[in-house]
């Protein structure tokens, strides 16, 4: 039920675990216990995990559609099209988007407190209105063309930030920023560069195995899968 009303407000992990906890709509809907505290947000990453690897993603939509029909909120029109892999790989996209916007704040911030000058020279008006907040906590756009057009603008700003610290600046020497370093290998793996321009990657482009795919800027060792011989063999097309 979280993922589902997750879907509906268009909510990433952390909003909807902070919902479960303070939103009374919420509250009234899943009628937790009163002493109920709720949950870390990673809770519902792993959830989907296992209903992906188990392939049990249609079992729970069936239960949901026997629960309806059985309070007759469902009658019989025919054939209809349901696959609730779509709720799934929606929120999938904005977790990974969420990875980015945050990794950005992680590497501003970090540029903030080793060259604040170099970073006022450097800092562009609109980043202050996307990066201020954390990612999980910014509304992303509804839409499919809405999410990729808003994750190519983050991409380009974060490529446009790595160039002038890399190219133009001092910043790295000695490797004093891991948070840039971070930022870096998450615009590898989340995005994909031609000549026009940087682009979301999707799964026709290549999405990097889970074994190394970085989950969150704070912690790299949050990897959801476990080592395999074949997975390693790929991680260096993305590091």
């Amino acid at each position: 039920m979280i993922t589902i009303f997750q879907f509906i407000e268009n909510l990433s992990d952390r909003a909807a675990s902070d919902a479960v906890r303070a939103g009374i709509d919420w509250k009234y809907a899943l009628n937790p216990e009163l002493e109920d505290s709720g949950f870390d947000s990673t809770v519902l990453c792993e959830f989907r995990a296992r209903l992906v690897s188990g392939k049990s993603e249609n079992i729970v939509f069936e239960k949901l559609l026997e629960w309806c029909r059985e309070r007759k909120m469902l009658k019989a029109r025919g054939r209809q099209r349901t696959n609730s892999t779509h709720v799934l790989a929606f929120v999938r996209g904005i977790n990974r988007l969420e990875c980015v916007l945050e990794s950005m704040r992680f590497a501003l911030n970090a540029i903030a407190k080793a060259s604040p000058e170099w970073l006022n020279r450097m800092f562009q008006q609109e980043w202050l209105f996307r990066y201020y907040v954390r990612g999980g906590n910014m509304r992303v756009p509804h839409s499919a063309t809405g999410r990729q057009e808003f994750a190519e603008t983050v991409g380009r700003d974060a490529q446009a930030l790595l160039d002038a610290v890399y190219y133009w600046s001092d910043l790295l020497v000695d490797g004093k920023i891991e948070a840039v370093e971070i930022l870096r290998r998450v615009v590898i793996q989340q995005f994909y560069a031609d000549e026009n321009g940087i682009h979301w990657r999707t799964a026709a482009e290549g999405i990097p195995p889970s074994i190394i795919f970085i989950n969150s800027p704070y912690d790299l060792e949050a990897l959801f899968a476990e080592k395999s011989v074949v997975c390693n063999r790929q991680a260096t097309k993305y590091t």
